[in-house]
């Protein structure tokens, strides 16, 4: 199994927590490191720094078409080996949106089916 480093968007929008859940979970599933990109700027910095250390490809999860996620690893220097975007499942961007376990184990299968191709 490939060594990666599983990076989410660090967007806010109703995918977000999804996108981070299902990237999680897909981490887990292949032995990955997930390297979480949204939160206090300090921390994030560092786990990125430290993620860039390690001998790993970069996998990215970002949630919408507005690829924030490229634009948060291109500003860091990385680039992603395989790029997955949550919204070509159909489930799109919205407000008030509650996701299900089962809809991070479809998004997680889904990631799996992606990085197979």
């Amino acid at each position: 199994m490939e060594k990666r480093n599983v990076a989410t968007c660090p967007g806010i929008c109703n995918l977000a927590r999804l996108t981070q859940d299902s990237a999680e979970v897909f981490a887990q599933e292949t032995e990955g490191h997930f390297v979480k990109t949204a939160g206090r700027a300090a921390q994030v910095r560092k786990k990125v720094a430290e993620a860039k250390g390690e001998d790993r490809e970069w996998v990215l999860i970002q949630g919408c078409e507005n690829h924030c996620g490229e634009k948060f690893l291109a500003k860091e220097d990385i680039e992603a080996k395989a790029i997955f975007t949550v919204a070509d499942t159909g489930i799109h961007r919205g407000i008030h949106v509650v996701y299900s376990d089962e809809d991070i184990q479809f998004v997680a299968g889904e990631i799996h089916k992606n990085m197979q191709k």
